[in-house]
């Protein structure tokens, strides 16, 4: 089908259907019903998680291999969750299956609910596959607009820290701009937007020890604070001595204004001939 790049035909698609989907004989196939939701799926992919620069890369390459059996589940499992609500299906005995007589009584909406629940789980879960398998790929960026590498939680499921266990996608993609909000605090007062670019965007395989022990201990101040928790200074003061002791090893934070704010800290003399009341 022109305008597909993962799912072309009902034989590509038949190995990523759920077990509980069943072609019923005499009826149009499940690639005919859900040919649209398909390439609006393939659509969202690259606009959600991907990004255009994947647009003109060949995944069903040996090297890409891995990666394009995850993209052909999600795909499927976005099709079937937008297409499910629209298509009228039935309960057979080998499972969920669309037919035209009317002798048969549709699923029930709690059945087609927990069907939808269940894809999206899945679905979720093998974006956060992907995105492992993409990271170190220098293309990938997460999206359109390079959502993922914005924070330091740049994976789907992290977002299961802030109590998230449903939805998970539909949650990250909320929660990310408060999450963005308080590194960018953590950065400007503690450890410096150079810093903080740095951590957010450096690839696993090239972070150096500092590198994660920051990205952990950042990471959890996030948590806690937009868990709302009451944070003490002295946790914020750690990070910026950590900073200070190792600020060889670490430029971006040696050349920050962030830095030199704390190694020129404005300090309040008395002038012991001002008039008036003086410590």
């Amino acid at each position: 089908y022109i305008g597909m790049e993962f799912i072309k035909n009902d034989e590509q698609l038949r190995p990523y259907l759920p077990n509980a989907f069943t072609t019923v004989k005499g009826e149009s196939t499940w690639f005919v019903k859900l040919k649209q939701y398909l390439e609006d799926a393939e659509e969202w992919l690259y606009n959600e998680i991907l990004g255009d620069a994947y647009r003109s890369v060949d995944f069903n390459s040996p090297e890409r291999q891995s990666a394009y059996d995850i993209i052909c589940r999600i795909v499927v499992a976005q099709a079937l969750a937008s297409g499910v609500p629209s298509l009228d299906l039935v309960m057979t005995p080998n499972g969920f299956g669309i037919v035209s007589t009317t002798n048969v009584a549709p699923a029930s909406k709690d059945r087609i609910e927990r069907l939808i629940s269940s894809l999206i789980r899945g679905r979720d879960q093998r974006v956060s596959d992907l995105q492992h398998i993409l990271e170190e790929d220098e293309q990938y960026k997460g999206g359109a607009d390079g959502k993922f590498f914005s924070t330091l939680f740049r994976h789907v499921t992290d977002v299961c820290a802030f109590g998230q266990l449903d939805n998970l996608l539909a949650s990250y993609f909320l929660k990310l701009p408060k999450i963005r909000e308080i590194e960018d605090y953590i950065a400007e007062n503690w450890v410096s937007p150079p810093l903080m670019e740095r951590l957010r965007s450096v690839r696993k395989s090239e972070m150096t020890v500092h590198d994660k022990r920051l990205r952990s201990w950042i990471k959890n101040l996030v948590i806690r604070m937009a868990a709302d928790e009451y944070l003490p200074s002295q946790a914020f003061a750690d990070i910026t001595q950590y900073l200070r002791e190792n600020a060889a090893e670490i430029p971006e934070w040696a050349t920050s204004e962030t830095a030199a704010r704390f190694d020129n800290p404005i300090v309040y003399n008395n002038d012991k001939t001002d008039k008036g009341d003086w410590l």
